[in-house]
């Protein structure tokens, strides 16, 4: 299989490739047809690539920034609880601070979740928006 060189990026691509993979310019084999884009619509589309990419690096330090705010988020603390023999309150007492410690446990369980999918969401879109850029 023969390859070559985007005109746009220098990026290697198939010989039969429409559109540049890493770039997205639409590769057009008649010299006629590429005359006549203006320039002002070239730039119309390196502008849009520019909008792009800016959207993705300010969600991406967005999503960074709500990760540390998850990460941060307390979770309140831990129900004890006495025994004061075998009657009916403290089996209620029992059942409603395990209830609560066992919410507590999910509580974390949700924050750690919730605080890693946003960071990892969050740097894959910045490193997208750099690697766009280049």
């Amino acid at each position: 299989m023969s390859t070559k060189e985007c005109p746009h990026c220098k990026a290697e691509m198939n010989e039969d490739s429409k559109f540049c993979k890493n770039c997205g310019y639409e590769i057009v084999d008649n010299i006629d047809n590429n005359a006549s884009l203006s320039v002002g619509q070239i730039k119309n589309e390196v502008n849009k690539t520019h909008n792009i990419n800016y959207l993705l690096l300010v969600a991406g330090i967005l999503a960074i920034i709500l990760s540390f705010v998850c990460f941060a988020k307390d979770t309140g603390s831990r129900t004890s609880y006495v025994t004061y023999g075998g009657d009916a309150y403290t089996g209620i007492q029992q059942a409603s601070a395990d209830s609560s410690n066992n919410i507590k446990k999910l509580a974390e369980i949700e924050k750690f979740g919730f605080g890693s999918i946003l960071l990892v969401s969050g740097c894959t879109l910045v490193t997208v928006s750099f690697k766009k850029v280049e």
